[in-house]
């Protein structure tokens, strides 16, 4: 049997975090959770190897989505990248800079959303 994909998911706002984990991984996904960019930074060297997807808020204190994506794209380049924000202005600009492997969910989303993104994103077949 295949590994479960594996993913980082990055946010400050705990219940959000804490509802995204819980949504995730009753899809059978495996979901390490980070509480800021820090933190995540520490559980992805600790990990030893590369996640096959990043979730993360756009905008945290300390490093900032942007900022946790390119640091762990320089150690996996083809890192896929799902940003998540209320925040609509940086949406195409964030996007633009990243390239092919990122995605974009606006706050607030329900959880089908959430999982149909994270399922299209790790290229599972539709249902």
């Amino acid at each position: 049997m295949a590994d479960k994909p594996a993913i980082l998911l990055v946010d400050d706002n705990e219940s959000l975090r804490k509802l995204a984990h819980l949504v995730l991984t009753q899809v059978g996904l495996e979901i390490v959770q980070a509480e800021d960019g820090e933190v995540a930074l520490q559980l992805a060297r600790a990990r030893g190897k590369p996640f096959d997807l990043l979730i993360t808020d756009l905008t945290m204190p300390g490093i900032g989505g942007r900022q946790l994506a390119a640091e762990l794209r320089g150690q996996s380049p083809s890192l896929k990248v799902l940003f998540m924000s209320g925040t609509e202005e940086a949406v195409d600009l964030t996007i633009m800079a990243d390239g092919v492997r990122t995605w974009w969910l606006s706050k607030p989303f329900n959880p089908e959303e959430l999982v149909g993104l994270v399922k299209e994103t790790l290229g599972f077949p539709p249902e």
